[in-house]
């Protein structure tokens, strides 16, 4: 857990646990092709599942809602990996009750950013849809309707039933635009990973804070800004980094990422971007 103010707004950054990321299969590049990088891409690495609240005014904001479960796949399994307490456990431990949260951001509609948002039953698996299953009761649920369309629409299994259960507490906004929800937090539209992600701006006080999603994977991606991963579309990635970028220099803004340690902050006076760990 990592906690810092920002203005008048306190944030909290909550890992729900590390998952196997194979960066040279991410992005399609060879080990080999890149000297300077071998270390990074000849094996893969352990990455975070972030989650983001931020407490500003009256507003409980949490921005995905990962849980790690063996359900995620094989592919992101860490063999013999024990993961932390499970998001509802560290909010607690931050004095964050579920039932306080006001609104919950969905960056995008890929499993590990909304697995967390039933609470699982007995099996070990999500809940059947039932509204009371919710792990925030009383938060507006927001997704990219974009995502909704293209992905989450016709879901099956428990992705399904995630969504079922919000829309039966018609606790599900789907967002077609920018669209500030609270005094000083914006969501902003950012496709390119999926075609409906989305990230959020926070500003208190003269200070800005971008939780990004997976608008970038990994610092290796400043450095290298044609990477991108192999399911993404490139061109509406690289147009929504530039954005993202060009604000958050001009405001030299902290950023949080989906999949990333630390909290990242642009340098006017270089260009360049640090990483607070």
């Amino acid at each position: 857990m990592h906690r810092f103010r920002l203005g008048s707004a306190t944030v909290t950054v909550l890992n729900a646990g590390d998952i196997r990321a194979d960066l040279a299969e991410w992005y399609g590049v060879r080990a080999a092709d890149w000297p300077q990088y071998r270390g990074l891409l000849a094996q893969p690495i352990a990455v975070p599942m972030n989650a983001v609240h931020i407490a500003l005014g009256g507003a409980s904001v949490l921005v995905d809602a990962p849980r790690w479960h063996v359900t995620l796949g094989e592919d992101f399994i860490i063999p013999g990996y024990i993961p932390p307490p499970d998001l509802p456990a560290q909010l607690q431990d931050a004095d964050i009750t579920p039932e306080s949260i006001t609104h919950v951001i969905i960056t995008h509609a890929h499993f590990d950013h909304f697995n967390g948002l039933l609470l699982p039953s007995p099996g070990g698996r999500g809940g059947g849809g039932e509204g009371e299953n919710l792990t925030f009761p009383n938060a507006w649920h927001y997704i990219g309707r974009a995502d909704w369309e293209a992905k989450l629409r016709d879901g099956e299994g428990e992705a399904q039933a995630i969504f079922a259960a919000l829309d039966a507490r018609n606790q599900l906004m789907r967002v077609a635009r920018d669209l500030p929800i609270a005094d000083g937090i914006t969501i902003l539209a950012a496709p390119g990973e999926t075609p409906g992600h989305q990230i959020v701006r926070v500003q208190s006080q003269g200070q800005t804070l971008f939780v990004i999603g997976d608008l970038y994977h990994h610092e290796v991606e400043f450095a290298q800004p044609d990477w991108h991963v192999t399911w993404a579309d490139a061109a509406a990635n690289r147009l929504s980094q530039v954005l993202f970028v060009t604000a958050g220099m001009a405001e030299q803004a902290r950023f949080v990422a989906g999949h990333i340690r630390g909290v990242g902050q642009f340098q006017r006076a270089t260009n360049e971007v640090v990483w607070q760990h």
